[in-house]
């Protein structure tokens, strides 16, 4: 994990690296590792916070964490959350508003515990809506969530994947225009893998406020760095 939110480049380790270790455990692994900043795994599935909890208990939940990263040492990074479990352009009206009510709060505990910047993933394409709608699905969504974080003094930034809305560089780069403030958390290895060029991954620096750092090649997402095909 990179950042560069609070003026200065940092480098950083990421608590959902380590599964479903608690908190504690994971950060400590990553104080001892040499790293000062931990990006944290609020997100569904094998990580370290669950964003309900966070979302219904924000005041809570970061008392615990900030509890946590003060004994070991530790500044916050990145907020990951992905979702609550859909994608954010769900075609349901009810889901959508689900997500909106679960979010607003989980902005204000990204900025108790004193994280720059909240990552999503940017929607997926419907069947048979096809790529257009679902984007404008999302940007629609977005627009609002950006808001909301921007009112908690969070920044907001989606990791661009396949399969989404802006699996392709150009695409990730038209969302960060259409959606005022959105910011990139970059992993280069979710382009490298589908078979873009390093060089057309690096068109999207502008709109990077956040990298994860790891290899991949366009026979896996994630390798090591003999099996890796990019630069880093």
């Amino acid at each position: 994990m990179e950042s560069a939110l609070r003026g200065i480049h940092e480098d950083g380790g990421c608590s959902f690296a380590f599964g479903p270790k608690p908190l504690e455990e994971a950060a400590q692994i990553i104080r001892e590792l040499g790293f000062q900043v931990i990006d944290l795994g609020v997100c569904l599935g094998n990580t370290q916070i669950n964003p309900y909890e966070a979302a219904e208990r924000p005041i809570a939940v970061a008392d615990r964490v900030n509890r946590i990263l003060g004994e070991i040492d530790l500044l916050p990074g990145e907020c990951f959350v992905l979702d609550f479990g859909q994608p954010i352009n769900h075609p349901d009206p009810g889901v959508r508003s689900e997500t909106r009510r679960r979010f607003k709060p989980l902005t204000r505990f990204a900025r108790l515990v004193g994280c720059p910047s909240l990552m999503l993933i940017p929607g997926v394409v419907h069947q048979p809506w096809g790529l257009q709608a679902s984007y404008d699905l999302a940007v629609q969504e977005l627009r609002q969530l950006g808001e909301m974080a921007e009112d908690n003094a969070v920044h907001l930034n989606v990791e661009v994947c396949e399969p989404s809305v802006a699996q392709d560089p150009q695409d990730a780069a038209r969302l960060c225009r259409d959606v005022p403030g959105l910011g990139l958390t970059l992993d280069y290895s979710h382009f490298i893998d589908p078979g873009y060029s390093q060089s057309e991954v690096e068109t999207l620096h502008p709109f990077a406020r956040h990298f994860h750092a790891r290899q991949g090649s366009t026979k896996q997402e994630s390798g090591n760095r003999r099996e890796g095909q990019h630069r880093l």
